[in-house]
């Protein structure tokens, strides 16, 4: 870390896996990994800071005592994200998480589409996208706020948080939504 080069770099497909007892770069200096696949990375003690420089698929990023904070250059595309802190993933793409869970904020970007089949934070969850933005699930502890941006049609299929959560759809551009009213849910 710290030379401006990759840290991880292979053009094929093929698993990398990352089990750190410290953690996984750091806020200063990001693991940075140019690969299409990075199977897995746990950090079981410590913070997880990764910068992804292209497209990348992946099952898990994970930190069993920390946050997890990932830039991606390309399509961000895991089949889970856990933090028991923070987590944040960024994406210059489309971004799309099977199962994501923090134990503090939850905050998700991206240049065009935004997916979650299911995403659950103990504080703020925001979810902000430049495309659609579609949530199957969204969970958060009592009292946080839910804020969801996006330039393309809005779907949250079911909020399991409890009850005193704000939901707010801020700047949706879509036609069919009128941002001067209430937006009534059952």
């Amino acid at each position: 870390n710290g030379d401006g080069r990759a840290n991880l770099l292979t053009d094929i497909a093929a698993p990398i896996v990352i089990d750190a007892g410290q953690g996984i770069g750091s806020a200063q200096d990001y693991l940075t990994v140019d690969a299409p696949e990075l199977t897995r990375a746990t950090a079981t003690q410590g913070d997880v800071y990764l910068r992804m420089l292209r497209a990348v698929a992946g099952d898990t990023i994970e930190a069993l005592q920390g946050s997890v904070m990932v830039d991606a250059a390309g399509d961000f595309t895991y089949a889970e994200v856990s933090a028991a802190g923070d987590l944040s993933v960024a994406s210059q793409g489309t971004l799309h998480i099977d199962n994501a869970n923090a134990g503090g904020d939850a905050r998700f970007d991206a240049a065009s589409a935004l997916t979650l089949g299911s995403v659950g934070a103990g504080d703020a969850l925001i979810a902000n996208a430049q495309g659609a933005v579609a949530i199957g699930q969204a969970r958060s502890g009592g009292g946080a706020k839910l804020d969801f941006h996006a330039r393309g049609h809005a779907i949250l299929g079911r909020d399991g948080g409890h009850s005193g959560v704000a939901i707010r759809f801020i700047g949706l551009d879509h036609p069919d939504l009128d941002p001067g009213h209430d937006l009534d849910a059952a």
